[in-house]
Order: C-alpha cells, then sequence, then structure tokens
C-alpha cells in the first residue's frame, strides 16, 4: 500500500553533477524500502569563474573530477562541465509540471543527460519545451504553467 509509505525528500538542481548521479538511485529506494521519493526542486546559487578563490576553484575542478568518477562507475554517464552558470528556473518548473502528469524520472534523466553533454541551455524555456513533448506532453501546456501557477509553485517554500 503506497499510502504507509515515509515520504524521503529529494532536493536537487539539473545543474549539480552530484544530483545526476543520486537520482535514479534515490527513486529506486522506493522499490527497497517502504519510503515514497518526494522530489523538489532546489537552485544552486553558484559564483561564476573569476568570482571564486583560487581555492574554490580548485573545489569546483576536483569535484567534477570526482563526479566523473563516479560516473564512469555507473557506465559512462557522460559529464562535462556547462560554460557558464544557469539559472535552471525554466528545468525546474519543467520539473515540477512532468512530476504532475507522472513523467519526472523520465524528464529529469533526459535534462540531466543532455545538460552534461552541453546540449541543453537549462535556462531556456524554448529549449526545455522539445524535452517536454519527446516525453509526450504537451509544450504548450508548459509554457503556460511555467507562466502561471509553476512560478509560483517553484518559489514556495517546502
Amino acid at each position: 500500500m503506497q499510502n504507509d509509505r515515509k515520504e524521503v525528500k529529494m532536493y536537487s538542481d539539473f545543474k549539480s553533477p552530484y544530483a545526476f548521479l543520486a537520482f535514479d538511485p534515490a527513486f529506486a529506494l522506493e522499490t527497497k524500502y517502504r519510503v515514497r521519493v518526494k522530489w523538489k526542486p532546489f537552485q544552486l546559487r553558484l559564483k561564476g569563474k573569476g568570482e571564486r578563490s583560487q581555492y574554490s576553484e580548485y573545489k569546483v575542478k576536483y569535484s567534477y573530477m570526482d563526479a566523473r568518477r563516479w560516473a564512469n562507475m555507473r557506465g559512462g554517464l557522460m559529464i562535462r562541465g556547462p560554460l557558464k552558470i544557469f539559472d535552471t528556473t525554466p528545468a525546474l518548473i519543467g520539473g515540477l509540471y512532468t512530476e504532475k502528469h507522472g513523467k519526472l524520472r523520465e524528464y529529469g534523466n533526459k535534462v540531466f543527460e543532455l545538460f552534461f553533454k552541453r546540449e541543453l541551455a537549462a535556462d531556456e524555456p524554448e529549449a526545455i519545451a522539445p524535452v517536454i513533448e519527446n516525453i509526450d506532453l504537451s509544450a504548450q501546456d508548459y509554457r503556460a504553467y511555467l507562466a502561471s501557477d509553476g512560478r509560483a509553485e517553484y518559489e514556495s517554500p517546502g
């Protein structure tokens, strides 16, 4: 019975390589334990190159090396560092939209894959819309949701 499962909240951003690596294993917990994973969008507030200390630059470099090492152990998932800092709000609201339609995992996996191959501008609604369409949901409804309830739901705490 689904109702007696404890809820586990998973906060993530589509620009985090560690969130990418944790996405499927987190949802796999539902099959092994009496839990229900509730995804929550969480925008990482990152400083861009030149805005960080040299020490922080090293942390970024070695964090990506570590993430790639873990990705290789998972069959070689591609993780290329983005060329700029993205405001992933359109992609995160897309996650909320797809979750309402039972397609969050499919959407999330595609967004992560394309983003870390540098094939998706996660900050552009017009780049997110085709991802929505490719999982058989309405890009037009996503755009309407983004312009109305999606923004409010994204910005609400909890």
